[in-house]
């Protein structure tokens, strides 16, 4: 199975517009062309993009940027076995740190289907192996 990432590179002029506003309310501006106009950051382009794959695309086809990582794998551990939530996210805890994955301070990009592939890792291995960290990759790729 071959997976495709696409990254995209939007360049946009906008007209003067109130899309983004500073900490105190004002419009957010930058002199352009020498002259002073309105300013659209590029954290509002990014989430306008994502709005719209997503409305395109479905839920399962794009990424999430969460840092509750752990509560999606823990859910998911519980929609496919009988395990409740809290040992759920004892798992989840153990199949990320396990696989190497560290908690950051930054929002963390997974997909459907790497918190799907975590879940069923953690339920079917649920213990230290010594090569954990290959087995996740596989199970990931395999999704």
């Amino acid at each position: 199975m071959t997976k495709t990432i696409v990254d995209i590179h939007i360049i946009q002029t906008v007209p003067p517009s109130c899309v983004n506003r500073d900490d105190t309310g004002r419009p957010k501006t930058a002199q352009y062309g020498g002259v002073q106009r309105a300013r659209v950051s590029s954290q509002a382009w990014k989430k306008a993009v994502r709005d719209y794959f997503r409305d395109k695309l479905g839920n399962e086809q794009v990424g999430i940027r969460t840092l509750n990582y752990a509560a999606l794998i823990a859910k998911e551990i519980v929609g496919q076995s009988e395990v409740d939530f809290e040992q759920a996210e004892q798992l989840a805890q153990e199949v990320l740190s396990n696989a190497g994955i560290t908690k950051g301070g930054a929002l963390f990009f997974i997909s459907r289907p790497q918190i799907s592939a975590l879940a069923k890792l953690a339920i079917d291995h649920p213990e230290d192996e010594k090569d954990y960290k290959k087995l996740a990759k596989e199970y990931i790729k395999k999704n």
